[in-house]
Parts: C-alpha cells; sequence; structure tokens
C-alpha cells in the first residue's frame, strides 16, 4: 500500500493533508525526486508452488504533479496424494492485479507527500543515491521496517 489510511472521515484527510503541506514547506519540490522511477519485486514460496510479482512506477513531474501505476501478478498451485502416493487432485491459479492514481507531491528534508485524488496522503522517508540516469530511490513509510528501492527510468 502507499500509506494512506483508509476509513478516516474526510475532514481528518483534508487537516492531514494541509500539515504535510507545513511540514514539507508548501511548494517545496526536491529537484532529486523528480522523473520516473520504478519499482520490482519478486516472490516465491520455498517449494515453488506459489510465486507474486509487482511492478509499480511512480512519476513525480517539475510542476508538482504525479502519477502511479501499479501492475501485480500471481500464481500458484497444488496437488494432492493419497496414502500411497498416488496424485489425486492437481490445481493452478492465476492472478492479475492493476492500479492506477493520480496526485500532487512535495518534498524536502527527507520527506516525500503525496496528496492522491481521492484526498488521501501518503508520507515517506526518501534517499536518493547514484548519477543522473542510474539513480536508486528508497522510499520508507511508516509501516515499513525496510525502504522500498526504486529505480531511476530514462526519460
Amino acid at each position: 500500500m502507499r500509506g494512506f489510511r483508509h476509513g478516516d472521515p474526510p475532514c481528518l484527510k483534508t487537516l492531514r493533508g494541509v500539515f504535510a503541506s507545513f511540514a514539507a514547506g508548501e511548494g517545496q519540490k526536491d529537484p532529486q525526486l523528480v522523473g520516473t522511477w520504478k519499482y520490482w519485486h519478486y516472490s516465491t514460496s520455498a517449494l515453488g508452488g506459489y510465486s507474486t510479482e509487482r511492478t509499480r512506477f511512480l512519476a513525480l513531474r517539475p510542476d508538482g504533479t504525479c502519477l502511479w501505476s501499479s501492475h501485480a501478478e500471481s500464481g500458484g498451485s497444488v496437488q494432492g496424494r493419497d496414502s500411497l502416493g498416488n496424485e489425486t487432485y492437481r490445481a493452478g491459479h492465476v492472478g492479475v492485479g492493476e492500479a492506477s492514481d493520480r496526485g500532487t507531491w512535495s518534498a524536502g528534508s527527507g520527506k516525500l507527500y503525496v496528496m492522491w485524488q481521492n484526498g488521501s496522503l501518503s508520507e515517506w522517508e526518501y534517499t536518493v543515491s547514484g548519477q543522473t540516469g542510474s539513480r536508486r530511490l528508497l522510499l520508507k513509510n511508516s509501516n515499513q521496517q525496510t525502504a522500498d528501492e526504486w529505480m531511476e527510468q530514462p526519460q
């Protein structure tokens, strides 16, 4: 998830957005963040019976607008055997999911804030490293133990 809180009343979402804009500095946009970033993650079960692949894109534009898109695919298979070891059934599943959103962003002092179209707010701690064209962006929200690594995408 992107770090917003589901179920907050609309007035609380608005207040959270106002205070976040003060924290980041109204209109402050760290130029290091401008660009398109990609996050990719693959995981599988120990025995290979289930796997998930996630790809996310975050485009932070110089005018303060942002675009988010994500694509996920998962697949799994199971099989059953009787007491003699004979296969009794086999089943599989493949799932695909996609999502996208738009918003406005501000950033400074290591904090990135995004106010989404629906009024929800996402907040991350961030660091940027590397040379232009091959930079890495680490994003961590308050629900994460470790940061997600995003790669800069060619323009």
